[in-house]
């Protein structure tokens, strides 16, 4: 009969690397959502890695985001600086098994989220399309965009469901530190509507050269919600975001 060979016994310093790693690789990622990930690597327990994500941002090497982004994780610049300098405490295969599950995990999320590209309208010189994010009974993120150019078009439905996750958090990024334009910078009017007390749907249209859009963004509180219809009231913002969200979608 074989021996099987004692567990590896792993501090809980390299252990914190792990969590950096975890939270590294998988981009932006809730503590609920990290768990099942940690877990399926065999990588730690559940009450040592709560106990540890907790160091972590106590320490400030992970940190949570702001707004709409309050529940989520991300490394701060020393955790990151941490992460490089410590890299060789991380066993190869820790790295290298972390790295490889990360993308499907993301898909994983992504698809429980329910992701949806579709025509709306495909005729030569009008292609609309619908790109829709949506975990609960109204979408997270509604992008519609309409252009004459069918690349254009056809390279937003393939490339939405990769792009999902960072167009979300460049987007909920957008109303930080927002404050009222003057009303001879306004661009035209956004929409604001509230559906309960966590559930806020901004719309508003964004100018690009190439396409019509019209985005839609669930946000979870009033004060976000607003801080974000007075960022895009400006055009300097609403047009770089434009810029942003075809850059992402249609850039090969």
């Amino acid at each position: 009969m074989p021996l099987e060979s004692p567990k590896r016994n792993v501090t809980d310093a390299e252990n914190k690397l792990r969590l950096l790693c975890c939270v590294d690789a998988l981009g932006s990622v809730t503590p609920a959502q990290l768990w099942p990930f940690v877990a399926s690597l065999e990588l730690m327990d559940y009450i040592p890695m709560q106990l540890l994500l907790h160091e972590l941002m106590a320490d400030g090497d992970v940190e949570t985001g702001t707004g709409a982004l309050r529940e989520q994780l991300f490394l701060t610049q020393p955790g990151r600086a941490a992460l490089r300098l410590f890299d060789g405490r991380i066993m190869q295969s820790d790295r290298q098994q972390i790295q490889a599950a990360a993308a499907p995990y993301r898909t994983q999320l992504l698809q429980k989220a329910r992701v949806q590209a579709v025509y709306e309208s495909a005729q030569a010189g009008e292609y609309r399309v619908r790109l829709c994010l949506q975990e609960g009974e109204l979408p997270l993120l509604e992008l519609r965009l309409s252009t004459p150019h069918r690349d254009m078009a056809a390279a937003a439905i393939a490339h939405f469901q990769q792009q999902a996750a960072p167009l979300l958090m460049y987007l909920y990024g957008l109303g930080d530190g927002a404050s009222a334009p003057p009303a001879k910078e306004r661009a035209a009017l956004s929409t604001l509507v509230t559906h309960s007390r966590h559930e806020h749907m901004v719309t508003a249209p964004l100018p690009h050269p190439q396409a019509e859009i019209l985005l839609s963004l669930l946000l979870p509180d009033l004060a976000t919600a607003t801080a974000y219809q007075e960022a895009l009231a400006r055009p300097s913002v609403a047009q770089a975001a434009a810029q942003r969200l075809v850059a992402l979608l249609c850039t090969p």
